[in-house]
């Protein structure tokens, strides 16, 4: 490897970025018989460094691409990061073995993903092991247990799987909890149903495609459109996705105007119970449907990421504070102080969201205890109706909150 030439892709990502992933995985894969004599900052430090880059490379490739950018910070200008290089933040504390496993793991989550956009997009090819299958999907090993994505819905739960291929749980009477085939690159799941991107861009989505069952009101729910598409969200009893030329669709039902989403072209977006809110290009939030406590009056400013609950929809500013607005009966708009790198507004009375340091926190009701945030550091946060998920830094998942229908991954407890 030491005399392989690396070739730096289209959009100029520096190639000392890729030779650090490469010489820092060598040490990792090379050191793991001395793992358990010493934990050392230096150790944890340079992992930091690497899981950094390698966010650096991974944001690169979707803006490029223009694929999964709603997992861009700040999203992208140009086919670029808007907000650069991934930043990196420092470790406090007294480093233990497990703060190397989980980066380890991380590192091999971040690198699979890398080894599936160089496949699928035919570029740096000569960095994935083994080279790429004839399918052109790359198939790396993946840790066990690991996932990319979760979306937390109303009894229901999804999560993509670091081979792309998706996993459902919980309340299944619409067949909500069975995901198609295939391979994804992003997921919401909604009231009592779920879509997916799949890794081509097209949408499938699956479970209830009317309202309560009735065929008189067939919305349409999970009839998705055609094209190919960037990020989707899925509500109540819509759904909406930007299409890759930034433009947004919604189907399924019209009420309040819910499917009539705003011209213009959109790097994020988010459908909560019965309206929906984007962040333009620009960094600004429009949103539509019902406002009938304030959650459709977006303010002024601009934004990095967005998320529409039930009455409520809070959003990260571009310094990375949060500001919510909306129905605040349960004090779930009452955001904190601090800054944020993802953001969730439940469909219920709460809100979750990741801080800088990796640890989440929640406000809002927690009357199932959907509230009550898990201690450790994780990546993704979502919450549904009466329970929230989360992927650690490790790429497990944690639940918590209401399980009666086994939405948090344990044993059921019952129906409610």
């Amino acid at each position: 490897m030491a005399g392989r030439k690396v070739a730096c892709p289209a959009m100029r990502v520096r190639c000392a970025v890729v030779w650090l992933v490469l010489a820092a995985v060598a040490v990792i894969a090379g050191g793991g018989a001395s793992a358990q004599a010493e934990v050392s900052t230096d150790a944890v430090e340079m992992r930091d460094r690497l899981i950094a880059e390698q966010e650096s490379l991974l944001n690169a490739y979707r803006c490029m691409f223009r694929i999964d950018i709603h997992a861009v910070p700040g999203g992208c200008t140009d086919g670029r990061p808007a907000q650069g290089p991934a930043q990196l933040g420092g470790f406090h504390g007294t480093p233990a073995q497990s703060d190397i496993d989980a980066r380890d793991r991380l590192i091999a989550s971040q690198e699979a993903l890398l080894n599936t956009y160089r496949c699928m997009f035919d570029v740096d090819t000569q960095l994935v092991p083994e080279s790429c299958p004839a399918t052109g999907q790359a198939t790396p090993p993946a840790p066990q247990s690991a996932y990319v994505a979760v979306a937390a819905g109303m009894r229901h739960s999804c999560a993509i799987v670091t081979d792309g291929t998706i996993e459902c749980w919980g309340r299944n009477y619409w067949g909500q909890t069975d995901p198609p085939e295939g391979t994804y690159t992003a997921i919401s799941a909604g009231e009592s149903h779920s879509c997916a991107i799949a890794t081509d861009g097209t949408i499938k989505c699956w479970g209830n495609n009317s309202r309560d069952g009735l065929p008189r009101y067939l919305p349409g729910r999970t009839d998705a459109p055609e094209g190919a598409y960037v990020a989707i969200t899925a509500g109540e009893s819509h759904s909406c996705a930007i299409a890759t030329d930034g433009t947004i669709k919604c189907w399924g039902s019209h009420d309040w105007g819910k499917t009539n989403p705003p011209q213009g072209t959109y790097t994020a977006i988010s459908a909560g119970w019965w309206h929906s809110c984007a962040i333009a290009t620009d960094g600004t939030i429009e949103c539509w449907g019902r406002n009938d406590s304030g959650q459709a009056d977006a303010p002024e400013g601009t934004y990095t990421a967005i998320s529409a609950g039930f009455s409520h929809s809070c959003a990260i500013t571009a310094d990375g504070t949060i500001e919510c607005w909306g129905g605040n009966r349960w004090g779930q708009a009452g955001a904190p102080e601090g800054t944020y790198t993802a953001i969730s507004a439940g469909t219920s009375y709460s809100s979750c969201a990741i801080a800088t340091d990796g640890t989440i926190e929640c406000w809002g009701d927690s009357d199932s205890g959907q509230a009550d945030a898990p201690e450790g550091t994780y990546t993704a946060i979502s919450v549904g109706h009466y329970h929230s998920c989360a992927i650690a830094t490790d790429g497990t998942i944690e639940c918590w909150g209401g399980n009666r229908w086994g939405q948090t991954g344990q044993s059921a407890e019952g129906p409610d």
